[in-house]
């Protein structure tokens, strides 16, 4: 890769290039048709990459960057301060990147503060660096690599790739025109309007206005369903799972133990509902209609009181536990924390085997 240091003070036109003209007084670089790196400097500056896959570092000026061919990249990273991109509607950028007006600019590299880059209707590829950033890519086939920061990550529609890096990563799919299934795990194909994305190093899915299924891994996964008619399976892990409005269903599907106990924020007891896995849950045992939970398998209070009990709610810390033999002499078993105070009945759970049915 060589650094291009064609400079013309008033070049008018170019010829052959198809490059636009440029107002006199500017300061213009022009590359060629191989991979360039340019410099720019704190004034105005029109840089021309024509072929090539080129890198370009702007220099807060208010430049004009014509990437041409290849694959070329703006990038931020020696900014003083975070940076907004909008490829869509450049008028709205911010910091280093205010006043940039970009032509076949596919790849934008951010700031090692927190940015936010936003793409347009082709298929981008941004790269975060430090900081908590925010990745938008619109339309097309876009690549999101987040770093080291807690960053949100947004591919919109078609196929993306969405690489969190490290930190605590969110996928957002609030604004998707229709559910999605999100499996976090691999254990199936992604779909709906997530279909054809691969989600690599998140920890966190923020769901659709729809029915969404959100199914995590082995990590300690956070999950917003919003709203829709929501099915959500922490998986392993210490999960946080809220399925915002709607009837809500809430998956327990993984072996228990203490590292494997579920935050359920917002549980409503008119709607939601919990599901437990034959599986996970020895013993227990449904109704002959609507697979609801037997009435005499359920207690509120803090441990069980019969040798009946199974599941036990305790209004007064809001866990929720497992006992495989009631009143025995085995420990219950936490799995879930809700909401203090929560009036609970056996028909908020349900039971399921899992060799028949999963999300």
């Amino acid at each position: 890769m060589a650094e291009n240091n064609q400079e013309n003070e008033n070049p008018g036109g170019i010829g052959g290039g198809g490059a636009p003209s440029v107002p006199g007084g500017l300061r213009s670089v022009y590359g060629d048709n191989t991979a360039n790196v340019y410099y720019g400097t704190a004034g105005v500056e029109h840089f021309y990459g024509y072929g090539g896959n080129d890198k370009f570092y702007g220099g807060g000026g208010g430049d004009t960057y014509y990437g041409g061919y290849g694959q070329d990249t703006v990038s931020y990273w020696i900014a003083t301060a975070g940076v907004k991109v909008y490829l869509s509607h450049m008028w709205d950028n911010t910091g280093a990147a205010a006043g940039d007006v970009y032509y076949e600019m596919e790849v934008v590299d951010g700031s090692t503060f927190e940015d936010t880059l936003e793409g347009d209707s082709f298929s981008n590829i941004f790269w975060a660096d430090r900081g908590n950033d925010i990745l938008v890519g619109l339309g097309g086939h876009d690549t999101l690599m987040g770093a080291d920061g807690d960053d949100y990550l947004n591919g919109g529609i078609g196929s993306d790739v969405l690489d969190g890096g490290n930190g605590r990563d969110t996928a957002s799919y609030w604004d998707a025109w229709s559910g999605v299934q999100v499996y976090l795990n691999g254990s199936k194909a992604n779909g709906g309007a997530a279909a054809g994305d691969t989600i690599i190093d998140v920890e966190a899915v923020d769901g659709s206005r729809f029915g969404d299924v959100l199914v995590g891994n082995t990590g300690n996964n956070t999950f917003w369903g919003d709203a829709g008619d929501d099915q959500i399976d922490g998986g392993a892990g210490a999960d946080v799972l809220n399925g915002g409005s709607g009837f809500d269903s809430f998956y327990f599907t993984t072996a228990l133990g203490g590292s494997n106990v579920d935050q359920i924020t917002e549980f409503n007891p008119w709607d939601d509902g919990i599901q437990l896995s034959t599986k996970v849950f020895a013993g227990i045992l449904s109704q002959s209609e609507g697979n609801h939970l037997v009435s005499w398998q359920f207690t509120n209070g803090a441990k069980a009181t019969s040798s009946n009990h199974r599941i036990i709610y305790d209004k007064v810390t809001g866990d929720l536990y497992f006992d495989k033999d009631g009143s025995g002499a085995a420990a219950q078993v936490k799995f879930a924390t809700l909401q203090k105070g929560l009036d609970l009945s056996s028909s908020n759970f349900f039971t399921y085997n899992p060799e028949l049915y999963s999300i």
